[in-house]
């Protein structure tokens, strides 16, 4: 719909790991996305950030909107 950002990101390792996004801007949602980037499941967002697990070799689409 053209509002927003997406950012897809990759598991490179063969472990389960947690990553952190901090944009420099303020957000106020963030949601994990299918690949059609269709909202699935909010994202806790503090401080312009959200963390997210990852399981191996998978890759994460995540969508947030700026205040």
């Amino acid at each position: 719909d053209g509002e927003g950002y997406v950012v897809r990101l990759f598991n490179t390792t063969d472990q389960d790991i947690d990553t952190t996004v901090q944009t420099g801007f303020m957000i106020n949602e963030a949601y994990l996305t299918n690949m059609l980037e269709e909202a699935g499941e909010e994202l806790h967002v503090e401080n312009n950030q959200f963390t997210i697990r990852f399981k191996p070799w998978k890759i994460k689409t995540i969508r947030f909107n700026a205040k």
